[in-house]
This record gives structure tokens, C-alpha cells and sequence, in this order.
């Protein structure tokens, strides 16, 4: 018995070896995900620098397509003059395009962002953030 699981798992590395390596290709412009996501810079001399920023991937609207929230982080010189957006929301056309709503959705703050957690709060049906 064990001898026939090593078996399988050595023709599954096997055959996963000559597998190609995927390929991913950036269309966030495209799609219309164009807020620019900052987290500290590239030195992280600061903690800070090292922590912030999130994605959720749910239905805020529930028409069935998953639509996206980011929150984004900034850098220390960035803050110093305001900060960044903290969050963009994006409804989704459910083909593959995205509308920025986070003016209408009233998400201006400016500042730096740490995450997004979503879950039906109230318990109305529609996803809370």
C-alpha cells in the first residue's frame, strides 16, 4: 500500500515537471483596476512600511458577479502630504470589465490603509465591509 501511494506520487512530480509553467499576464488596466497600490517603499526602514493594504473579491451589489474592493496602503513621504485613497471599489460588468465607484460609494479618505474583512454584519443580505 505504501509502496503504490509513492508510485502515484512520484509519476504526479513526474508529470508535473513537464507541465509548462503558467503564464500571467497583468490586465488590471485593462479591466479597469487602476488604483495604484503602495505599501511603504522599497527600502522598509519602518514597520509600517511592511503592513497595510487588502483585497476583497465579493458580490457588493448581488447581481452574481464578484466584484472588487482594495485597500491600499501609502508611504511615509505620501502621508506627510495627505496620503493615498485608502480604498477603491469595483463593480464588476460580469465581462471581465470593472467601474470605479468609489466616489459614488463616498470612499475619499485619504491615508493609509490595513486590510478589509467582509461579512453580512447586519444581517440584511448584502455583505458589509
Amino acid at each position: 500500500m505504501v509502496w503504490a501511494l509513492g508510485c502515484v506520487f512520484a509519476a504526479s512530480l513526474s508529470a508535473a515537471q513537464t507541465d509548462p509553467l503558467p503564464r500571467f499576464v497583468d490586465v488590471a488596466q485593462e479591466a479597469g483596476l487602476t488604483l495604484l497600490n503602495i505599501s511603504g517603499t522599497t527600502r522598509k526602514d519602518y514597520i509600517v512600511e511592511v503592513s497595510g493594504n487588502g483585497a476583497a473579491f465579493f458580490d457588493y451589489d448581488n447581481d452574481g458577479d464578484m466584484d472588487v474592493l482594495t485597500v491600499n496602503g501609502s508611504t511615509l513621504e505620501r502621508i506627510r502630504q495627505g496620503g493615498d485613497l485608502m480604498a477603491a471599489l469595483y463593480n464588476n460588468d460580469g465581462h471581465g470589465k470593472f467601474s470605479n465607484l468609489t466616489s459614488r460609494s463616498q470612499l475619499n479618505t485619504k491615508g493609509w490603509g490595513k486590510g478589509v474583512c467582509v461579512a453580512d454584519y447586519d444581517n440584511d443580505g448584502f455583505r458589509d465591509v
